[in-house]
């Protein structure tokens, strides 16, 4: 491959790159519920823009994402984290007894290997 296939390749992959950034950014502002049109010029360019070009497509875009009611939200997290809590308690407690029964276990073997 020549160097100069090489930067024009370069350059056409850039140029692609901005243009796909430009559209996560019109789809994370604002203008998310505006129309997008995807349109292919005919050397294979893909274009997109909010003004529909002659052989256009209408860009199906997700709905943005709402945010929960703050409240809700903090609740939820609170009672993971209560959850958690109660676990890692219960699992401390777990390995107390354990230690105690194998504490008490050698104290045994000790004393009747005396």
């Amino acid at each position: 491959m020549a160097a100069s296939d090489s930067g024009f390749l370069r350059r056409r992959l850039l140029a692609q790159i901005l243009r796909g950034g430009a559209v996560l950014l019109l789809c994370g502002s604002g203008i998310a519920s505006a129309e997008i049109y995807r349109s292919v010029a005919p050397d294979g360019t893909v274009s997109f823009s909010d003004q529909p070009a002659p052989n256009a497509e209408p860009v199906e875009l997700p709905e943005p994402a709402v945010a929960a009611d703050a409240g809700s939200a903090q609740a939820e997290a609170d009672a993971r984290v209560a959850a958690q809590l109660e676990v890692a308690q219960r699992l401390a407690a777990d390995r107390r007894e354990r230690a105690a029964v194998r504490a008490a276990a050698l104290e045994q073997r000790a004393r009747i290997a005396e």
